[in-house]
């Protein structure tokens, strides 16, 4: 073995020596972060930080219920609307149709009733009447 070698056996040791004190720095940063995140964590749940999330989330679930409902009431008026105003239509042709036969009907009855011998009877009668 030449010295080389034994100079870089050295610089081996002292690397892992580095590197081992390196970790044990790291292990101990790695704890303390875990105490101070238990702790915030304590605090908050005494605080009720964490009922406040909770609550959030559960606002933000009933929010959004809350709009699905609104757009499909919307939709369902707008629906039950399109068919009263439809039904409300039809009733409205009927009832033109209706208005249209009984008009055409009266006119029927009041060309009949001016022909001349409608009209000599309706005389006669009031002749006879007055007297």
């Amino acid at each position: 073995m030449g010295l080389g070698d034994i100079f870089r056996i050295n610089e081996f040791k002292a690397e892992i020596a580095r590197l081992q004190q390196e970790n044990q720095n790291l292990i101990q940063n790695n704890q303390n972060l875990q105490d101070s995140t238990d702790s915030m964590k304590k605090m908050l749940d005494e605080l009720g930080g964490f009922d406040y999330f909770k609550v959030k989330e559960m606002t933000d679930a009933l929010d959004k219920e809350a709009h699905e409902k609104q757009i499909r009431l919307k939709y369902e008026y707008s629906e039950k609307q399109r068919i009263a105003e439809a039904d409300l239509q039809k009733k409205i042709n009927d009832l033109d149709r209706m208005i249209s036969d009984r008009d055409e009907k009266c006119k029927e009855v009041l060309n009949t009733l001016n022909t001349p011998f409608l009209a000599h009877q309706f005389f006669y009668y009031l002749k006879f009447d007055l007297k």
